[in-house]
């Protein structure tokens, strides 16, 4: 029962917290930014590594390569990135991005990037804003924001709609939210996991604990997002998780699954 739970978990990515955030967020539709919280000074300028990655020579190459040293591991020679930068996967990635995210997305972006790191700031001060780069990946998905040394890393080609036909062969759970308003909600995810940690308990009333905590500090640095955005729940979802929650309780206790350590 318990791994037949853990697919469902996945295909419909349950929220394990959502007990305690349904009481907290269910009646939040609007948000007014705190003064305190907008002022604080944050400026984000996306670099755009994805678009300069195009039709290199020797030259070009080397000058990106001393201006991003950290996208371009010393495993692979050269001329591995010299003819990956004028291949025809790469260009219809690139291509792709382009079409979707024209100058306006970017500032977008930019603006709720913003916002997202003036909520951070404000109840994590010792954070510092990155270096923020948008590159491509070939559509690691699982992959789309990475965070670390004091850069951040959005690969635009894990967020171009739903209907892209690069994304045909991924599950429909998934591709429902390779968007472009998913993208501030992922980087919100990725540094709530970094404050809370790794869970390392397998019980798993632990597990819900866990990814309760992760979801409030989520929705706590992007309180302009809807709830049941952050839980990726389109709204018939979220009034069924709300409808049902009863009965999902009801379920754990009956199949005595709360401290079970199963896989």
């Amino acid at each position: 029962m318990y791994n037949s739970f853990k697919t469902i978990f996945s295909k419909f990515q349950f929220v394990l917290g959502i007990m305690y955030l349904t009481t907290v967020f269910s009646c939040q539709n609007t948000y007014d930014v705190p003064e305190e919280i907008k002022s604080i000074p944050v400026e984000i300028n996306i670099k755009r590594f994805d678009q300069e990655f195009k039709n290199l020579d020797n030259s070009r190459f080397l000058n990106l390569k001393s201006n991003y040293p950290y996208l371009f591991p010393v495993k692979y020679p050269d001329r591995f990135w010299l003819d990956k930068s004028n291949d025809s996967i790469q260009k219809g990635l690139r291509d792709a991005v382009m079409q979707v995210f024209h100058t306006e997305d970017i500032k977008a972006l930019e603006t709720e990037l913003e916002l997202f790191y003036k909520h951070l700031l404000f109840y994590y001060p010792q954070m510092k804003l990155p270096e923020v780069i948008s590159i491509t990946n070939d559509v690691d998905y699982k992959n789309s924001i990475i965070e670390g040394g004091g850069k951040l890393l959005i690969a635009l080609d894990c967020y171009l709609g739903a209907n892209h036909e690069f994304y045909q062969n991924i599950s429909d759970y998934v591709i429902e939210h390779l968007t472009k308003e998913q993208i501030v909600i992922d980087v919100a995810e990725v540094y709530a996991e970094k404050i809370i940690g790794r869970n390392r308990n397998r019980e798993f009333i632990s597990l819900i604990t866990h990814y309760g905590k992760q979801l409030y500090i989520t929705k706590q640095l992007v309180p302009f997002k809807k709830i049941n955005e952050v839980l990726r729940y389109d709204q018939k979802q979220w009034e069924w998780a709300n409808a049902n929650e009863k009965f999902t309780w009801q379920y754990f206790i009956d199949k005595q699954m709360l401290f079970s350590t199963n896989k």
